[in-house]
């Protein structure tokens, strides 16, 4: 199943996990040895974690315990964007990125693969150069331009 690792940029990368995954096993695969869980408090999809076992398309953060209250301060250095990902099954999704954040960091970060199997619309426009940076309330949709048994 996929699972979206929210990094502390701000990003999230799909990982593919087991079914059945813990947040343990999980925190295992997405940080460096020698890091210590209990330094990080867990939130998925924007709520604290107080299960064990992850689902399909849940979006996880580990947040440093002492960097959390930073993180609150830092906010407002943050745009709202909306987009429809196709690694999501097409679904809409508001994200928070950092300001000054291009329609390409947005791509690799959330869809990955190869950009020129996919078509990018910003707002409603196909885009011949993802470089443009984003705007509060931007809509970001990506498809793909071959359907696997089409």
């Amino acid at each position: 199943m996929r699972v979206f690792h929210v990094n502390p940029n701000g990003f999230a990368r799909t990982h593919e996990v087991p079914t059945g995954c813990t947040i343990h096993e999980f925190f295992e695969q997405v940080h460096p040895e020698g890091a210590d869980p209990a330094d990080y408090a867990v939130e998925v999809n924007g709520e604290p974690f107080n299960g064990n076992t992850l689902s399909a398309y849940d979006r996880v953060e580990f947040k440093e315990l002492s960097k959390a209250a930073e993180d609150d301060a830092d906010e407002s250095k943050t745009i709202q964007i909306v987009l429809v990902n196709p690694n999501a099954g097409g679904r809409v999704e508001t994200i928070n990125v950092p300001e000054d954040t291009t329609v390409e960091e947005v791509f690799s970060d959330y869809v990955g693969g190869d950009p020129s199997a996919y078509l990018v619309r910003l707002n409603g426009v196909r885009l011949s150069e993802t470089s443009r940076k984003l705007h509060p309330n931007d809509r970001v949709s990506v498809s793909p331009t071959k359907i696997d048994g089409a």
